[in-house]
């Protein structure tokens, strides 16, 4: 399908936690944590073009698993984006919008739906954008939600309004087409890095000339990992997430991604954690080369993967399959179910995931590189 003219693409690529260390918890439940974070060059995709009207249609491999309601958290982006400069679609854009659309699915070529704990349908997770597990946004907290965002309050807001009446030029509404590529409920953060693309692509075809910064501060109170997806590129997490420091000369990685077809619950990941009070992550070694990472990773851990384990035994077969391959190094992203091997070169990672689809054809493999 053509662009619409004037449209605007943005990947929303997948992010690896290839460490996870849960270093505390705070009064109000949340979890403390502490990361080292990548993200991929393979992820979803949102298009997107101003116009008179809002309109909201997924096409994919893995569209099916993706709400098209207000839980989803790029409509929520939106909202919030339109809240921070004081406009509203009640007030200023004229009345209801227009249904959501579905767009065709290849989700059967791709990957069975997946299932949660391997049997049924995974359950909806509130506040999970297209259906994805959120790593801060549903992990950190006790319950696994975060609570939402505070009412907005126009008169309160008059001083943050960034010229608001020559910036939107009359024109407030956006069609987002998301190019779901990622399985949901992964551990791979699909919603969330879905979720800050929207806001980078609406701040640019509104011209609202919001930093980084700002969008920062609108992102985090949708979830506290959207921050980091709106960087994109090696760091390091702590907090609940909102605490970002970039690790620059990081080595570009070859990965598999592979998931067995399973959606893991995060709430009950996180109340299978042992304890919380784990040491934090060692510092990164200097030079770093991917020898070097591989030997820092095997002194750290990813805390959420033995809980994990006990609800999907079927992350064991997939760490199995990236061992039989000869992964220099494999380990459970985030929640999970979605595992990494990281490998030499692109050959190589490429060699592995066709062996391990031929094997597991019903499993999610793809071979990919970090995005820096």
């Amino acid at each position: 399908m053509p662009d619409p003219p004037g449209a605007v693409s943005i990947d929303a690529p997948a992010k690896i936690n290839l460490a996870l260390h849960a270093v505390g918890k705070r009064a109000d439940g949340y979890h403390l944590l502490e990361s080292l974070v990548v993200f991929t060059r393979f992820g979803d995709r949102l298009t997107i073009s101003q116009g008179d009207t809002d309109a909201f249609s997924v096409d994919g491999p893995f569209a099916d698993g993706v709400p098209l309601d207000a839980t989803n958290l790029v409509l929520r982006a939106r909202d919030a984006l339109r809240e921070r400069m004081g406009r509203t679609p009640s007030t200023a854009f004229g009345g209801p919008h227009p249904p959501l659309r579905r767009g065709g699915s290849a989700a059967a070529t791709f990957a069975p739906p997946l299932r949660s704990g391997g049997e049924g349908p995974p359950k909806a997770v509130e506040g999970a954008s297209s259906g994805a597990s959120h790593l801060w946004e549903t992990e950190s907290h006790g319950q696994g939600y975060l609570p939402p965002p505070p009412r907005f309050d126009p008169l309160a807001a008059q001083a943050d309004l960034i010229d608001p009446p020559h910036k939107w030029d009359g024109k407030g509404c956006a069609a987002i087409r998301l190019t779901k590529n990622l399985p949901i409920a992964s551990g791979i953060g699909g919603g969330s890095s879905d979720a800050a693309a929207a806001l980078k692509g609406l701040n640019d075809i509104w011209t609202l000339g919001l930093d980084r910064a700002q969008l920062a501060d609108i992102a985090l109170a949708l979830g506290a990992d959207l921050p980091m997806c709106l960087a994109a590129r090696p760091l390091v997490a702590r907090g609940i997430g909102e605490i970002i420091d970039p690790t620059p000369d990081f080595p570009d990685l070859h990965l598999v991604l592979v998931n067995p077809a399973v959606a893991v619950s995060t709430p009950q990941v996180f109340k299978g954690l042992s304890r919380s009070g784990n040491p934090p992550l060692p510092p990164l070694p200097t030079p770093l080369n991917l020898t070097a990472l591989v030997g820092w990773l095997a002194a750290t851990r990813n805390d959420l993967e033995a809980p994990a384990l006990s609800l999907a035994p079927q992350i064991g077969e997939a760490l199995a399959a990236l061992a039989a391959q000869s992964a220099a190094f494999a380990r459970m992203s985030g929640s999970g179910a979605t595992c990494f091997g990281l490998f030499a070169n692109a050959g190589q990672a490429k060699l592995a995931a066709d062996t391990i689809r031929l094997a597991r054809p019903g499993w999610f493999v793809v071979a990919t590189r970090t995005n820096h």
